[in-house]
């Protein structure tokens, strides 16, 4: 009886020993594991003042996951992972402004409307940021469609749920982005390809009028640097 007693007691330490090691591994894994590796991410040391430089996080292709495509524990993984590196990479990074170029979602061209604004306010949620940190997103193929499946409706309603448009010119603490959608380059006179190419021309004449280039002329960019340019 006493032996049995001490093998069922063994038997339960060992159980419990396995359970908490199994807890402290998903934490580590799914918490833990963030921290100490982007902790070793530092930002590089500048010659001049820290007050004069901006900090830039850019992210790409995070196709988030509909309705039609891709195994739903898929996409619960992939977006957790997602979830965590970025947030935890804004928090111990504290970026002054975030890019996203492009693929924002996997199935936006596809999605009707009310699904679409679903999924917009999935990306907002999982990839929320500081009120100080500001948030600059393209469209991508996968958001719109590709140049010839695009519609005005596709490019509309992602300018509108992003504050965006095919090109922009964006100045953060004194540095100058231009940012582009290649698929509104295609050359082919389209509605979209005409605002974006008059857009550019624009930019590039304010460009040349802040540096000097052109004279008797006046420009919305308080002061010139060189452009640094964001295409998808």
């Amino acid at each position: 009886m006493v032996y049995r007693w001490r093998k069922l007691v063994t038997f339960l330490v060992k159980i419990r020993f396995i359970f908490i090691f199994g807890i402290l591994l998903v934490v580590y894994n799914e918490y833990l594991h963030y921290y100490i590796v982007l902790w070793q991410c530092n930002w590089p040391s500048l010659a001049y003042s820290k007050r004069d430089s901006v900090r830039v996080v850019a992210l790409a292709d995070t196709h988030l996951l509909g309705s039609r495509e891709g195994h739903w524990f898929d996409k619960l993984r992939r977006e957790w992972q997602m979830e965590q590196a970025f947030q935890v990479s804004v928090w111990l990074n504290q970026p002054h402004a975030v890019f996203v170029l492009g693929d924002l979602f996997d199935e936006g061209k596809w999605c009707d409307d009310i699904e679409f604004q679903f999924h917009v306010e999935r990306f907002r949620k999982k990839f929320r940021i500081p009120e100080n940190t500001l948030l600059f997103a393209v469209a991508g193929n996968h958001d719109i469609g590709f140049h010839y499946a695009i519609d005005e409706n596709k490019l509309r309603r992602f300018e509108r749920a992003f504050n965006t448009s095919s090109v922009q010119l964006l100045q953060i603490k004194g540095n100058i982005f231009v940012l582009l959608t290649s698929m509104a380059f295609e050359g082919d006179g389209c509605q979209m390809c005409r605002e974006a190419e008059s857009s550019l021309w624009r930019i590039i004449r304010d460009l040349d009028c802040a540096r000097g280039v052109l004279k008797n002329c006046s420009s919305t960019i308080a002061a010139y640097s060189r452009p640094v340019l964001l295409q998808v």
